[in-house]
């Protein structure tokens, strides 16, 4: 019982300190005495802790536990750090620390709307499972115009959005983040660059609101003639639209566009009917054009789709009715 292995002493010593050596230990019903021996220059015998002036010293403090006339010993190895020595250790794992950040090449963020909610969250895949912890310590927002984004102290997203109508100059908000990165004692931080693009949602909300909800066609009735396709909708040109036929019974003309007056211009549908009706799919694809162009996740293009029934012509009436008189059943013979 004397032998008691909840008592322990520090493995190394980093700091100036005084161990605590008690004369006697308690434990349960039983109280022990103890003796100490191995005290030298580095620890005295009154526990207080002299480190070397440089390098480690390694201490073997013997404590011998007594009771009535029973006894144990136990041995304590320590090893005490020079300031020399723990300063190197410091810069040693801060060098580590700095190759690492390097390695993991965070040199501007451009976090991505419906991926990233915080900004640590790319700096944290960036440096993949290295043991690096990062916080935020500052943030300093680099534009000049007023925006909707924001990066909180925590590091929460609030990702840019202005009226597009305004035709803004700014399309992203740009900040100056100072992430402290830590590991194993060590800590640097660093200042990156921070970019924040469009909030995607509410750019689709404007656009499915103030343009595709704008752009019809009526498939109610058969088509015969050819008719205009928008380019732009109110003269928004923050999104223009192109189109797509699934059939040459539609083909889409730019022919009214051929000035830089008429750029804007509507598309021409030029219809040509067959010798019978036909259903075309017209694919109306939306795209956003206020994406910066380093941002390739900004980039927006929806879609609406109308399906056309093309009247038959006269001229296709004309043409079936001749290929069936000559190629009809009767109408060719083997010879």
């Amino acid at each position: 019982m004397a032998y008691d292995e909840e008592f322990t002493l520090p493995s190394e010593i980093k700091e100036d300190t005084k161990l605590e050596l008690p004369t006697e230990r308690t434990k349960g019903d039983i109280k022990a005495g103890i003796e100490w021996s191995g005290f030298n220059d580095v620890i005295a015998e009154d526990g207080t802790v002299t480190r070397p002036a440089d390098g480690k010293m390694e201490v073997e403090l013997t404590a011998r536990f007594t009771y009535d006339a029973a006894y144990a010993n136990r041995t304590f190895k320590i090893t005490v750090w020079s300031q020399a020595a723990v300063e190197e250790e410091a810069n040693d794992k801060r060098l580590a620390l700095n190759n690492d950040i390097d390695a993991a090449n965070i040199s501007v963020l451009t976090p991505v709307f419906g991926t990233d909610k915080n900004v640590l969250e790319p700096v944290n895949a960036k440096l993949n499972g290295s043991g690096i912890t990062v916080s935020i310590d500052k943030v300093e927002k680099t534009n000049a115009t007023d925006d909707s984004s924001a990066i909180a102290g925590d590091g929460t997203i609030t990702y840019f959005y202005t009226d597009p109508n305004q035709a803004p100059a700014q399309r992203c908000g740009t900040y100056r983040v100072t992430f402290a990165f830590s590991r194993d004692g060590a800590s640097v931080t660093r200042e990156i660059p921070v970019v924040i693009y469009w909030n995607r949602g509410r750019v689709k909300e404007a656009m499915q609101n103030e343009i595709l909800s704008k752009v019809n066609i009526d498939t109610s009735a058969q088509v015969a003639e050819n008719f205009d396709l928008p380019k732009v909708v109110d003269g928004k040109k923050w999104t223009l639209i192109s189109w797509q036929s699934s059939d040459p019974a539609i083909t889409i003309s730019t022919k009214k566009q051929t000035t830089a007056d008429t750029l804007f211009d509507p598309y021409v549908a030029v219809v040509r009917g067959g010798s019978a009706e036909k259903k075309v799919t017209l694919t109306a694809n939306f795209t956003f054009q206020l994406a910066n162009s380093s941002d390739e996740t900004s980039a927006l293009t929806l879609q609406k789709i109308f399906i056309v029934n093309v009247a038959p012509s006269a001229d296709g009436e004309k043409y079936q009715k001749a290929l069936n008189a000559v190629f009809g059943e009767g109408s060719l013979t083997d010879a």
